[in-house]
């Protein structure tokens, strides 16, 4: 599972700038989870991934995916069964875009149910990204 953190509001908060994406202004974090419940179920992620190896599949399955928030601060977290390159980066950069009311979320789902490569190449900043936990088959949870 991984995580994203943004720091929303006026003013930047020293603390975090390490930790989370700052951005100023509102974000429309409805719009942004509805984009974000299309993500769910099997489906090719190559509209959001960076450069692949020959050979390795897109296909990916997100077990879930959502927003909240605490105060100013708003978390996506997703599942998935694998990753791919900047996949995390470029959906919550999209999704911050969603929430700007650059793009529409009818425009989001359309993006991704396309799949062309490089579709959705707003990537976020790596300083908001953090990988909370790994899930093995063995039961193993690190």
């Amino acid at each position: 599972m991984y995580r994203y953190t943004i720091a929303n509001g006026e003013a930047r908060d020293p603390l975090t700038r390490r930790t989370a994406w700052f951005i100023e202004g509102d974000l429309d974090l409805p719009a942004m989870q509805d984009a974000a419940g299309a993500l769910a179920g099997k489906h090719d992620f190559v509209a959001v991934s960076g450069p692949l190896e020959p050979g390795r599949t897109s296909v990916r399955t997100v077990f879930a995916a959502g927003w909240r928030s605490e105060g100013c601060t708003f978390l996506f977290d997703i599942e998935a069964d694998a990753f791919l390159p900047q996949m995390v980066r470029r959906i919550t950069g999209e999704l911050v875009r969603v929430g700007r009311h650059a793009t529409k979320v009818e425009e989001f789902v359309r993006l991704l149910g396309q799949a062309q490569p490089g579709s959705m190449a707003y990537v976020a900043p790596a300083h908001g990204l953090c990988l909370e936990r790994v899930w093995y088959d063995e039961g193993y949870v690190a």
